[in-house]
């Protein structure tokens, strides 16, 4: 009867005002998360037809301190805000026509890698060691890097290997360096859980 009793306990739903709290943390950190994010795309060399920006960083920081779920929210409302016109991307005042331009498929990969990254650092089998950490932040960066050299090829019809060569491969040692200080923070403010479950952000 006590183990029945026990079942019944675990099954209780959290109190509304935890739920309310909960989701009150999760949107202010999704608001956080789009400042940043136009943040880092005004800390940019202006390259051409690729601009190298910070944004990187703010992704992979993102998915770890937001979770999957709430940092993929996040980067699309980025994503959404922008089309809408709101100044938030790195060149002009935003607007729908961004995203059909060489750097939509970056956009478009942050919110996939945000996905991505967050899902990897948040399991018990690749967040509780700081390989799995920075193996997780590097599939992040790869996923970042096939969208937007795809649709760099696709929109300014220059074949994979030269989108490869211009808008992956000088981006790629910068990338990496973003994603060790990612990782330094991860690690500082304990935000994934480590091997024994244990969670600080």
């Amino acid at each position: 009867m006590a183990r029945i009793q026990k079942t019944r306990t675990d099954v209780i739903p959290a109190p509304k005002e935890d739920r309310i709290a909960y989701a009150g943390r999760i949107g202010f950190k999704i608001v956080a998360l789009i400042g940043l994010m136009a943040g880092g795309a005004r800390l940019s060399i202006p390259l051409q037809p690729v601009p190298l920006t910070f944004q990187v960083f703010f992704v992979l920081l993102g998915g770890a301190w937001l979770g999957p779920g709430p940092a993929l929210a996040g980067q699309i409302a980025y994503l959404a805000l922008g089309c809408m016109g709101v100044p938030l991307f790195a060149f002009g005042p935003g607007g729908f026509w961004y995203i059909m331009g060489p750097t939509g498929g970056y956009l478009i990969g942050f919110a996939a890698a945000s996905w991505l990254t967050g899902a990897a650092l948040h399991s018990a089998g690749m967040g509780g060691t700081r390989v799995g950490k920075m193996a997780a932040l590097t599939a992040g960066i790869i996923v970042i890097h096939a969208f937007g050299t795809m649709h760099l090829s696709i929109v300014t019809g220059m074949g994979i290997t030269s989108a490869i060569k211009i808008g992956s491969l000088p981006f790629l040692p910068f990338d990496l360096l973003k994603a060790v200080m990612a990782l330094m923070i991860i690690e500082r403010f304990n935000l994934v859980p480590d091997a024994q479950g244990n969670h600080g952000g």
